[in-house]
């Protein structure tokens, strides 16, 4: 490692002068002349900083001394080996570098900054101890070492240049970096605490890109970790790394059975217990914890002891001790470190450090992620499920919105206490009391509408808001006695059903939604004429129209009356904001409806019509976060429905840009769950679209993302469905590609948690149609890893469930071409599973019945992408079956299907709508003209044999798209 500490070279010791005497001891002591140091110093008094060179020298002669106890054995080579701090001997054996001097010293190799002659570039040097006597095992974890970072494009990671053999001796170079250990660096500046952590959630990003691209560091400590000049963090030293895989490697013979690998101090359980094979993500976590704990205190969450067994049961069994209770006796006049250790630091601290692994942090992303909470002040993930905790949380980071509730909730209290007070009055007092009424009616309409609106998307929000509507509700006929006027109280009872339903939709009770949503509407239709034609009545109507068709069985006709009331509002000449962006909401909830039931064009059009309301009126600055969050909306929208309409590259750019439009405003407002939700969905939509590109590793990351964000909201509210639904979605797609990556632990993983989450969803309407959509996915992911897994019954078990689902689903909505698009796929996976498992006529049956489904599609909604790419696997799954008949009219028949698939497929190619699947497409073409040869061979075998004969054929030959 690099430190001003231990290297003088910035203080001009490094000259000429100095290297001369250097040279001349090492050629006398290499003669067997023993030369003490004083002697030396007496005879060059006026050369600087000679005796720390002095001392560095002998230091390292007697440690190599000792390396090299064997050397009488070993000849002349063995004297070479005990010269290996020499420079003068590694600038002759490695000439292609000027070895300037030495700045790591392990048990494995030595480190040198040098500089490459050929380009004059500074690097550093990484060589092996024993030179050319090193162990296989050695040689092989220094090339896996480079393999490793080659594959890791990190600002924060050092990049390696080249690596090779010269005159025996095993190296590789790599980017230099001039920077400090962090713990020097934490002494010698003495951050902040919070300075401190602002800088380790650099680092556990960094650890987490490399997670992200399968690798475990297995070696955190400080010494591992250099900030630089610039205060950024660069993380190195991956000798010690393991590839995360599903399948076995040959380099995992690297680490031997029982070995425990790593630095003492910082080892995790599993490190040292009896279950070393089980290091993984979470071991990192723990390592990084250890790291941010030493820096925070000085000090250990446990004893560190000379003894190692003594040391190994601390960390295997004794519970860390809370950081504000240690006292680092060896950590210097720096500490404590300015600033405190709160309790939510504290918290995220001991999970990180937790004995069990299923208790820590699942990613170092994760662990960033809450001690960025800890930083804004919001609600952390261990605590997240208590709700005064959430609360306490929310009105501290949000002191208008502590305001303007409590002040609601007093004055709920005080017009609950009138209107006790007014009921026990009687006679001439009456009329009095009606007028104390009215005023508690006001200010209870305020405390719905206006209190509601602030803390709605907070953390916790939600439970408040139960709170106050109960509240509320229970002195609505008090007061409605006391006015003596039922109508007098309709906009209050009106506002109190749009939040039960509001409530009620979150919760995932759809039908208990839409009775609260259907009395909303009844209330504002049965309004007196003079109230009627009140514009901000007719706003409540059109809303009532959009969140009753949001969760109405048959919507359609709902939906037209939203937008018909939507239009005529927004229209005219200068029409108020708040009706726009009711209009704008409505065309977005209208093109959700028909986007989620397969009507992908109409979908495109209530789109780009919302998008144009919200990109005008977000220029003109009119309520500037509504009319963002609409906007973020609609070009997520927007982005669905050019994926589906083949404009893959434009739904990517929609996508982004609606990512960064709600990163922006989470910036602003970290405390909104409702837009950390949104962020959760825009993660899930990259995530999907690369994984239909064929870019694993850019939605692997845009998926881990999302799971982290879903599991943060759904600890800290898990009856909201909404955040679970997404994070389901999320769980699916990072199952899907595992499975197709053969790594079948991480597929086992998120199918778990996928059904989980399923069960959960349907547990809360277990007819609700979303909800079995939600089951039917689980099970189709299900049965594909039990497919690749090679158990076709079982497989075709799942699918038969999945298709259950759907089929009920198209029984209660008929025109749901979404779904009816899901059941062919469904019935595509149903019939591979028979066929293969030699069931050929009901495969070809399920094969048909996906076939005609699609063609439908196909002609209802014209040049949709996805209706003609099912269309075109259909095509080539049929020419599948009929190459297993091995006859002459089957081939034929195989022959026309492939030409037809092949035909369209290049059409589209031609078009430019696979542009953004290259791979998927290359991967069809490779699938369609295998077997297109496969019939050419059999014709050409059929044409030289006198006469075919009909032998069995092993249907895994074939091509599936």
């Amino acid at each position: 490692m690099l430190s001003e500490r231990i290297h003088p070279d910035r203080l001009g010791l490094y000259r000429p002068e100095v290297q001369a005497v250097l040279a001349d001891v090492r050629r006398q002591r290499a003669a067997g002349i023993q030369l003490d140091d004083a002697l030396i110093l007496q005879q060059h008094p006026d050369i600087p900083g000679l005796d720390w060179e002095l001392r560095r020298l002998r230091d390292m002669h007697e440690v190599f001394a000792a390396t090299d106890s064997d050397a009488s054995s070993t000849g002349q080579l063995g004297a070479r080996r005990a010269s290996l701090h020499d420079l003068e001997y590694l600038n002759e054996q490695l000439d292609q570098y000027v070895f300037l001097k030495q700045i790591q010293y392990g048990g494995q190799g030595s480190v040198y900054r040098a500089r490459e002659r050929a380009t004059g570039r500074e690097v550093a040097i990484k060589i092996l101890l024993q030179g050319p006597l090193a162990s296989p095992r050695q040689k092989q974890r220094l090339a896996r070492e480079f393999d490793l970072i080659s594959r890791l494009h990190h600002p924060n990671i050092v990049r390696p240049y080249d690596i090779g053999i010269l005159r025996g001796w095993h190296y590789f170079a790599m980017e230099y970096i001039e920077g400090v250990p962090i713990d020097d660096f934490v002494a010698r500046h003495v951050p902040s605490v919070s300075a401190v952590v602002a800088l380790f959630i650099e680092i556990c990003r960094t650890v987490s890109s490399a997670h992200q691209h399968g690798i475990i560091h297995r070696d955190l400590k400080p010494a591992n970790v250099l900030i630089d000049a610039e205060r950024r963090p660069h993380v190195l030293d991956f000798g010690l790394a393991k590839e995360l895989t599903g399948a076995a490697r040959p380099d995992s013979a690297l680490t031997l059975a029982n070995e425990v690998l790593g630095t003492p101090a910082y080892l995790s359980p599993e490190h040292v217990g009896a279950n070393g094979g089980q290091v993984d993500v979470c071991s990192d976590v723990y390592g990084l914890g250890l790291v941010l704990y030493h820096l925070l205190t000085g000090g250990f969450p446990y004893p560190v002891t000379d003894d190692e067994a003594a040391y190994q049961r601390h960390i295997l069994f004794t519970e860390p001790r809370p950081p504000n209770s240690v006292v680092a006796p060896d950590g210097g006049d720096c500490y404590p470190l300015p600033g405190t250790i709160n309790r939510d630091l504290e918290t995220v601290l001991l999970k990180a450090l937790a004995k069990e692994k299923s208790r820590r942090y699942q990613s170092a992303a994760a662990f960033a992620d809450d001690l960025e909470r800890c930083l804004t002040g919001a609600p952390i993930e261990p605590r997240a499920s208590n709700a005064f905790y959430l609360l306490r949380k929310t009105f501290r980071r949000n002191p208008l919105a502590a305001v303007i509730g409590a002040a609601s909730l007093v004055l709920l209290i005080v017009s609950s206490a009138a209107v006790s007070v007014s009921l026990t009055r009687a006679g001439a007092a009456r009329r009095h009391s009606q007028e104390i009424a009215r005023v508690a009616h006001a200010i209870l309409d305020d405390t719905v509408n206006e209190a509601d609106e602030v803390v709605g998307n907070l953390a916790g929000g939600m439970a408040i808001r139960e709170w106050m509507l109960q509240r509320i509700e229970k002195r609505l006929d008090d007061l409605a006695q006391l006015i003596g006027d039922e109508v007098a109280l309709a906009d209050v009872r009106a506002v109190m059903e749009e939040k039960r339903g509001d409530l009620a939709l979150a919760r995932g009770r759809h039908a208990d939604a839409a009775g609260h949503f259907g009395r909303f509407l009844e209330l504002c239709r049965h309004q007196p004429p003079a109230e009627s034609s009140n514009p901000e009545w007719q706003l409540c109507m059109a809303r009532a129209y959009r969140k009753l068709a949001s969760v109405a069985r048959q919507p359609l006709a709902h939906f037209t009356s939203a937008v018909q009331l939507g239009r005529q509002l927004a229209g005219g000449g200068h029409p108020p904001a708040s009706a726009r962006l009711e209009f704008g909401k409505t065309l977005l909830a209208f093109g959700h409806y028909l986007f989620n039931t397969g009507h992908y064009v109409e979908a495109s059009a209530r789109t780009d019509e919302a998008l144009a309301i919200a990109s005008s009126s977000v220029e003109a600055n009119a309520n500037q976060d509504a009319w963002v969050k609409l906007l973020g909306n609609a070009l997520e929208l927007q982005g669905d429905t050019r994926r589906k309409l083949g404009d893959g590259h434009g739904g990517i750019a929609s996508y982004r840009e609606s990512l960064r439009l709600r990163e922006r405003l989470t910036e602003i407002a970290p405390a909104d769950v409702d837009l950390r939700y949104r962020v959760l969905c825009s993660h899930v939509k990259l995530g999907e679209i690369y994984e239909g590109a064929g870019l694993d590793d850019e939605a692997q990351e845009a998926l881990q993302r999302a799971v982290e964000v879903g599991n943060y909201l759904a600890q800290m509210d898990p009856s909201v469905a909404a955040w679970k639904q997404a994070l389901h979605a999320a769980h699916d797609r990072l199952a899907m590609l595992a499975i197709r990556n053969d790594d079948d632990r991480q597929a086992q993983l998120h199918l778990d948690a996928a059904l989980q989450l399923a069960n959960d969803l349907r547990a809360t309407e277990p007819e609700g149609i979303e909800w079995r959509a939600t089951q039917a996915m689980t099970d189709i992911r299900a049965g594909y890893r039990l497919d690749k897994l090679g158990d076709f019954a079982a497989a075709c078990s799942r699918f038969r469930d999945a298709a259950r689902e759907y089929e009920l689903i198209l029984a209660a909505t008929p025109g749901n071409m979404r779904a009816q698009s899901d059941l062919s796929d469904v019935y595509d996976a149903i019939a591979r599973c028979a066929r293969l498992l030699g069931e050929h006529e009901i495969a070809l049956a399920y094969y048909c019945n996906a076939y005609d489904i699609r063609q439908t599609l196909a002609h209802a909604e014209p040049g949709v992408i996805v209706h003609d790419i099912s269309l075109i696997v259909s095509e080539s799954k049929l020419a599948t079956w009929c190459l297993d008949r091995k006859t002459c009219d089957s081939d034929e028949i195989a022959r026309q299907w492939l030409n037809r698939a092949h035909e369209s497929l290049y059409a589209l190619w031609r078009s430019g709508k696979l542009a953004w699947r290259d791979q998927r497409c290359a991967d069809w073409f490779e699938a369609i003209d295998e077997n297109q040869w496969l019939l050419r061979r059999r014709a050409q075998d059929r044409a030289r044999a006198s006469s075919p004969i009909e032998a069995p054929l092993n249907a895994s030959q074939f091509a599936e798209p």
